[in-house]
């Protein structure tokens, strides 16, 4: 069973939902979900950290941060070797 530590979302500036809301809904819907799968046990812990990125950050410093999460763990040499790195939106 695949075992994960944290998740990295990226929130569109139209969503008109605030983060606490738009969180919550997340952990919600993937809860369901995963039990409908048969998956038993809690999800998600009460709270969560937030990072907004700020206009003097470099982004793609962000991104590859990460990307290279699961090198850093130690779960594959090469960010594009972890199958569930990616972007439904830019090319990587």
């Amino acid at each position: 069973m695949f075992h994960a530590n944290h998740l990295h979302l990226v929130i569109s500036p139209g969503v008109k939902k605030d983060i606490v809301e738009f969180v919550g809904e997340y952990k919600g819907r993937t809860t369901r979900t995963a039990w409908k799968f048969g998956i038993k046990g809690k999800l998600w812990q009460a709270s969560f950290y937030d990072h907004f990125l700020r206009k003097e950050e470099d982004i793609e410093k962000v991104v590859m941060y990460v990307l290279n999460n699961p090198v850093r763990k130690g779960l594959v040499p090469e960010w594009r070797e972890y199958h569930y790195s990616g972007s439904l939106v830019f090319e990587l």
